[in-house]
């Protein structure tokens, strides 16, 4: 299982239409405790580098990956 962070950006639909398509299992979450305890995380990266840094800041998604 892959577990997409949903951090406000990104195109997570197409994220996760792709991983179906390869046959790869996912689920999308905000929940910082399910972050926390994943086994494969998934960081979508998007055009516009210092906003979706601070969605990670300000969500305490960046305190987890640290």
């Amino acid at each position: 299982m892959i577990t997409v962070i949903d951090y406000g950006m990104g195109n997570l639909g197409s994220v996760i239409n792709m991983l179906k398509k390869i046959g790869v299992a996912s689920k999308i979450t905000t929940d910082l405790e399910e972050i926390k305890t994943a086994t494969k995380l998934l960081l979508p990266g998007v055009g516009s580098f210092d906003k979706a840094m601070q969605k990670i800041n300000d969500s305490g998604i960046k305190e987890i990956l640290d």
